[in-house]
């Protein structure tokens, strides 16, 4: 049996060091895209101590994000996300729009979070 050869949709996935959604997200493209992903540190919970909203916050307003975003700059990715919704949303409204717009502009195509 030969595999079909990847398809041109090439997403770029950002995701927490403690996420254990690998499995999920190839199951979700379901062959329709290739889903690249790269993980933050900062977000494992033996690095945290009780993910604290103090925490989380540090990890939405820091630098991490956006160093894993620029390690898929080589993909060229079509379009990204942030998988991640404590992260996502700790701020309020709009926190999510700036981690997408960083991730955006790291990788120079659309992101959601």
């Amino acid at each position: 049996m030969t595999r079909p050869a990847p398809p041109d949709l090439r997403l770029g996935l950002v995701v927490p060091g403690d996420c254990h959604l690998d499995d999920e997200l190839w199951t979700l493209v379901d062959g329709a895209a290739l889903p690249f992903v790269t993980r933050t540190i900062g977000a494992d919970d033996t690095e945290m101590g009780g993910d604290s909203i103090a925490e989380v916050t540090g990890i939405a307003e820091g630098p991490e994000i956006g160093a894993a975003a620029d390690r898929l700059r080589d993909v060229a990715p079509m379009a990204a996300a942030y998988v991640d919704t404590s992260i996502s949303f700790v701020r309020g409204i709009g926190g999510d729009l700036d981690i997408a717009a960083r991730i955006s502009d790291r990788l120079g195509c659309p992101a959601i979070v």
